[in-house]
């Protein structure tokens, strides 16, 4: 088979989704097997976490077989596309190497540069030592002989949750054409030379002028409550939407803020204020908006500079949702009345989405469920205005945290238009 058809295997059939993957090698059926309950245990724990195993082309009909929730591929070449086309493929969140296995160079290289975490694990007692450039590069260090299970899967998921991505080298210096334009964006002469290309919205009360000062806020996640009949007819000022999958579904479709570090969603968001939480997401709205003439003008504000909320908050190694911060910069804004819907903390009956039975109705990776709960609670707390909240999960979250003597009663969901 041609490096060009073995590239085309390697990926071609690595389906592109909602789900995040933990890519796993191994050179050994034994290595399989010592670590099959460590896998499975993460497979139990990570709801949004699909596995992907590749190991010798002798292994694979076995491993589909010892592990039939996992997916089991040939692992890219070491061939610039194959690689790129994997990588991105499979949304990977992690690459974990089992004994004395590991990626090619040139595969490991571009992993990193990914932003990916690497994991060394020892199978055994016995197992062979890892490769001495899968140690050096390793983020996270397992013994799987010794280490509980439940201590391991804990571990993996702190690593696979942190932020690993880089800016690209390019972005790091301070004259490339991306970073001159968004350090424009933050004051003096290059302020207005940028300006009918990019702009930057400063601080809260900048934003609350530049939505048109809303005394009703219609928040939208999207959670299958982010459909709710009742939404149809309610009256509001100014509406917040998170990412973009709402797009092709045909209900209030024409928000005011997107909130997103989605480049596709950068790109699409037409005249509506983005809003991002970090200089990564500035450099990638400049790379999709900024330069290109297909695109119109784009106008952002940094939520994380908004509300103090979201930097105050003690995250750990997770970070918020687009709609816990999307909730955060409403808040801040301080409108006289607040209607949130579609935050259903991946627990509503219908599913993740609406109209989507395939997506596994769990957090992702990067999200802590508990944490994100309490914030948003927090938030609630925090809030001066009326609160009106359609979606029964975080509607009854907010009761039980007001019984317990935090917040104000909320009125009746029939009240929300």
């Amino acid at each position: 088979m041609s490096r060009i058809s073995q590239a085309f295997a390697a990926w071609r059939d690595v389906p592109s989704d909602r789900v995040f993957s933990l890519w796993v090698l191994g050179e050994r059926r034994e290595a399989f097997e010592a670590a099959a309950p460590f896998v499975e245990a993460v497979q139990a724990a990570q709801g949004r976490l699909r596995v992907i195993l590749t190991g010798p082309e002798a292994l694979r009909g076995w491993l589909a077989e010892r592990f039939p929730q996992a997916a089991v591929h040939r692992a890219p070449p070491s061939f610039g596309l194959a690689i790129r086309r994997f990588l991105s493929r499979a949304n990977l969140r992690g690459v974990l190497a089992l004994d004395n296995a590991g990626p090619e160079p040139a595969v490991l290289a571009a992993a990193l540069a990914h932003g990916l975490p690497l994991i060394a694990a020892r199978s055994s007692v016995l197992a062979p030592p890892a490769r001495n450039d899968v140690v050096r590069e390793a983020a996270l260090s397992l013994d799987l002989a010794v280490t509980p299970v439940s201590d391991a899967v804990a571990r993996l998921g702190v690593t696979i949750a942190r932020d690993h991505k880089l800016l690209r080298q390019s972005d790091r210096r301070h004259f490339t054409p991306s970073a001159l334009a968004l350090a424009a964006t933050r004051g003096g002469f290059g302020r207005t030379l940028v300006g009918w290309r990019l702009r930057r919205i400063d601080d809260a009360g900048a934003l609350f002028e530049e939505l048109g000062r809303p005394d009703t806020i219609l928040c939208l996640g999207n959670g299958p409550s982010s459909e709710d009949p009742r939404l149809k007819d309610l009256a509001y000022d100014a509406l917040f939407r998170v990412n973009r999958s709402w797009a092709t579904r045909g209900f209030l479709t024409r928000p005011d803020m997107i909130f997103t570090a989605s480049k596709t969603a950068m790109a699409e968001a037409g005249d509506a204020i983005l809003g991002l939480r970090s200089e990564a997401s500035e450099l990638r709205l400049v790379r999709a908006r900024t330069f290109d003439p297909r695109r119109g003008p784009a106008r952002f504000a940094r939520a994380d500079l908004i509300s103090a909320a979201l930097t105050a908050y003690d995250w750990g190694p997770f970070r918020p949702t687009n709609g816990a911060t999307m909730l955060a910069v409403a808040t801040a804004l301080k409108p006289r009345r607040l209607v949130v819907a579609g935050i259903d903390m991946f627990s509503h009956p219908a599913g993740a989405y609406p109209g989507d039975a395939a997506t596994p109705n769990a957090f992702a990776p990067a999200h802590d469920p508990e944490a994100e709960r309490d914030f948003l609670l927090s938030l609630f707390e925090a809030y001066d205005g009326e609160l009106v909240i359609l979606g029964d999960v975080l509607r009854e979250a907010w009761e039980a945290r007001r019984a317990r003597g935090g917040g104000k009663r909320l009125p009746p969901g029939d009240d929300a238009a």
